[in-house]
């Protein structure tokens, strides 16, 4: 799920914040499902289990992100492009 998560959350955020605390011990979250898919359903249930709001204002903040990282990827790609052919 991390991998193709996140484009839409900040796992490496998280990590850096919660080292800053020094916590004594990581606690593994697991999602757990019956089947081989990761359904919207379950997206739908992991979402309202870790979000401070509602389930749609989670997931269009998290697009909006997605969406912003995709244009700085592809900003970075266009710079690197025009830079190499100059």
């Amino acid at each position: 799920m991390r991998v193709h998560a996140r484009r839409f959350y900040n796992f490496a955020g998280l990590e850096m914040f919660k080292a800053k605390c020094r916590p004594a011990i990581w606690e593994p979250i697991f999602a757990v499902a019956v089947g081989q898919r990761f359904t919207p359903h379950l997206l739908y249930a992991v979402a309202d289990a870790f979000s401070d709001r509602s389930v749609p204002s989670t997931i269009a903040r998290a697009m909006l992100g997605a969406v912003r990282q995709e244009l700085r990827w592809a900003g970075a790609g266009i710079v690197r492009r025009g830079r190499s052919s100059v």
